[in-house]
């Protein structure tokens, strides 16, 4: 046994932990010395993690007892704010406990042994940990080698009983799948039979990774994560969610057995509520060793698609994702945070009114919105406990916050694992911090899968479900906006969801699949767009499509970044557009609803001239801006300047606003003149705004390879320019392959032959 293990004997007869006794401490950072280029190293770790999750799930299931060392500087972090002053923890007392031995003996009237389990099929040991909770067991995996904890505290040593033998265990043949076999089967003793909570799940890595720890990481596993599952009685799995391929976990699959396995547990857990709640469901797709193409050969499927499949497999069985993504993937802890206690409501400062926008300037003397850009930062991603754990006091505490305007999405849901982090960011937030929902309300899912008809499931209707749902969440943290609604690949909302928000979320909604921007219901909504990378290429974007005349709304979503970097946006875009302004979520939708309400009020800008053209020199009612998924730069191309498309990939963009007086205001055909670079080996079209769709394209023009500059004409059927594309576009250049270079665009109505 490793040596961090060794330092004391299991002793028996130890009291049993209590509710009001000290805080057991447990060190488990010496296993970050472990070298995991050795087998039998990223063995040890695997199962002193599993074993120690386990038994703080069963340690902390009702009251908090257990407490380890693991992330860093998470966990010292947060027990240090709780051990603070008037604090939840001010009161208790600290009792470090230094070997497993002696932790297993502290905590032994919790468990009743050993749920014992093998490392191939490798979903055994989500299996164990499903037992683990639903009977009181300890997960260990087989492993006879001297000194593997097997031998320590099974086979030797203290001699825990085995309780239930995974090892020895027949799976009926039901799927053809040895990997699925094993899951079908604890679906029916544990799931369907009421031994684990069925509105509990978690969609963790298994065995596989002992294969390979991805770069090293001694905490990517999240085996720590399992504590709070295990407390819950949750049902634990690693399926693929795509039913194309085989996974490339068990490549003799027969594609669509991981599939319909996922969707059988589901439905299993959809049964055992009865339909009644929202499932949560921890974790995240494995996607740095499985199901993704990641890892060549493993799959035809990207990261974020795999994404949005899941996504959307949970939505149609009434279940949200609470996404702890590999990255900040791993938390520790949170079986014991879950006792946190709340306040009944925290209240946050209303929205302004009236009188206080037109004090602010927002307001003219006549009751309209001040011409202007008006932009609104949604600060994510926080749908994810474990995000929110490790990264949110890095961003958070940074100096800069205070002096910029900021919507903190914290999905109010990841109260149940990470309460404290809420309650902090209450308690030490600025006027200057406004917080809203994060992902699509209370917990990640896609709105239009919880809608009739539910293409994986076939269920009725969850809308009502998940409005009963998210309303104590919002009542509770005192939310009026749903910062991002992700459609993903389900469908978008409609009549009867957009009138559930329209109650629960009243003071507006950012999302995918709907209009620019408007009002439904009393309820302002706008399309979320993500900020560029850098601050620096945020305020250019923003600078260059606001125009001062006009009134315009800008919802930009940025993941993990600090105040500093927002406060650096506000800087640059002050200065090079003034008539710009960063204000909070209450403030946004507030100008919006107004705007939107009194649409008809406003002038409609006037453009004197029948065409609209943008080169490198002068912008003539076209401009060209650069975005998150488009950035350019403005370069000499045999002898001429020229805007090129420099983002990465095979497909890439430029985006154009054209000025909102350009045009009839209704659908017309227009034509577009391009002089551009014949460069090998590409080829580009053109995105625009119909009344339909926001990107409605034409054909691709062909770059053959010439070397010479050429002029091409592209007409634009039923154009209707509404500022519908990402940051207010009105068209973009696509371009696949090659490199385009764009020297003059010019916009004009059709000719009649053409129309």
């Amino acid at each position: 046994m490793l040596a961090y293990v060794l330092a004391a004997a299991f002793a028996t007869g130890a009291a049993p932990a209590t509710a009001e006794s000290a805080i057991v401490l447990y060190d488990l950072t010496p296993l970050r010395t472990l070298d995991l280029a050795g087998a039998a190293a990223r063995r040890d770790l695997w199962d002193t993690c599993h074993l120690a999750a386990a038994l703080q799930g069963l340690a902390n299931r009702d009251a908090p007892r257990l407490y380890f060392h693991w992330i860093d500087p998470a966990d010292r972090y947060w027990l240090m704010w709780l051990r603070g002053p008037g604090r939840w923890l001010a009161g208790r007392g600290i009792e470090e406990v230094t070997s497993l031995d002696a932790l297993l003996a502290r905590f032994r009237s919790f468990y009743r042994g050993v749920v014992l389990y093998a490392e191939e099929p490798h979903c055994l040991s989500n299996l164990a940990s499903t037992i683990a909770g639903a009977e009181n067991l300890l997960p260990v995996r087989k492993d006879e080698r001297p000194g593997a904890l097997y031998t320590r505290i099974v086979a030797g040593g203290a001699r825990l009983p085995v309780i239930v033998d995974l090892t020895r265990q027949s799976f009926p043949a039901v799927s053809g799948s040895p990997k699925c076999d094993p899951y079908l089967w604890a679906k029916d003793r544990v799931l369907a039979s009421g031994a684990c909570d069925p509105a509990y799940l978690a969609y963790y890595i298994d065995t596989y990774w002992l294969r390979d720890p991805f770069t090293g990481n001694h905490e990517n596993h999240t085996l720590s994560n399992h504590d709070f599952f295990i407390g819950k009685k949750a049902f634990f799995f690693d399926l693929h969610p795509w039913d194309d391929e085989p996974p490339n976990d068990e490549p003799a699959q027969k594609p669509g057995t991981d599939a319909a396995t996922l969707k059988t547990i589901l439905r299993a857990a959809y049964n055992g509520t009865g339909g009644r709640t929202i499932i949560h469901a921890g974790g995240f797709v494995p996607w740095a060793w499985k199901y993704c193409n990641h890892v060549p050969g493993a799959s035809a499927h990207e990261p974020v698609p795999s994404e949005w499949r899941y996504a959307e497999i949970l939505s149609c069985y009434n279940a949200i994702m609470d996404a702890d993504a590999l990255g900040p993937c791993a938390m520790a802890n949170a079986s014991f945070f879950t006792h946190f206690p709340l306040e009944k409501r925290y209240a946050q400062a209303p929205p302004p009114g009236d009188a206080e926008l037109a004090r602010a300037g927002l307001l003219s003397a006549d009751g309209l919105v001040a011409p202007g850009g008006y932009v609104c930062f949604y600060v994510g991603d926080y749908d994810s406990a474990a995000w929110l754990y490790r990264e949110f006091p890095r961003c958070w505490n940074d100096p800069a916050r205070g002096t910029v305007a900021l919507g903190w999405a914290l999905n109010p849901n990841l109260e149940r694992r990470a309460p404290m982090a809420l309650a902090f960011a209450r308690e030490t937030a600025s006027p200057l911090d406004v917080f809203t929902a994060g992902d699509s309300g209370a917990g990640y899912l896609n709105p239009g899968g919880l809608q009739e008809p539910r293409a994986h499931s076939g269920l009725p209707s969850g809308i009502k479900v998940w409005e009963e749902f998210c309303r104590p969440f919002y009542a509770r943290w005192d939310l009026r906006v749903t910062g991002f609604i992700i459609d993903g690949y389900s469908p978008a909302m409609r009549e009867e969801t957009w009138d559930a928000y329209a109650r629960f979320s009243a003071g507006g909604i950012g999302g995918q699949k709907m209009a620019p921007q408007g009002i439904y219901k009393g309820m302002p909504f706008i399309r979320v767009a993500d900020a560029a990378a850098s601050p620096e290429a945020a305020a250019a974007g923003l600078a260059a499509t606001i125009n001062p005349e006009q009134r315009s709304f800008f919802y930009l979503r940025t993941i993990l970044k600090t105040a500093s970097w927002h406060a650096k946006v506000q800087e640059l875009l002050a200065k090079a557009q003034p008539c710009a302004r960063i204000v909070d979520p209450h403030t946004f939708f507030a100008l919006l609803a107004r705007y939107e309400r009194d649409k008809a009020r406003y002038p409609r800008p006037a453009w004197g001239k029948p065409a609209v053209a943008w080169t490198p020199d002068r912008a003539d009612g076209l401009r060209f801006f650069p975005f998150a998924d488009g950035p350019f730069a403005i370069e000499t191309q045999a002898g001429r300047k020229a805007a090129v498309a420099r983002a990465e990939g095979a497909i890439r963009y430029v985006y154009a606003a054209v000025h909102d007086g350009f045009g009839r205001g209704e659908p017309e055909t227009l034509t577009v003149r391009v002089t551009y670079l014949d460069t090998p080996g590409g080829r580009f079209s053109i995105h625009y705004n119909s009344p339909v769709e926001p990107y409605a394209s034409t054909g691709w023009t062909a770059l053959a390879g010439t070397g010479q500059w050429k002029d091409a004409a592209i007409v634009l059927r039923d154009a209707l320019f509404a500022n519908g594309q990402n940051g207010g576009a009105d068209l973009r250049l696509c371009i696949a392959g090659g490199v385009l270079a764009v020297a003059r665009i010019a916009i004009e109505p059709a000719l009649k032959n053409q129309d």
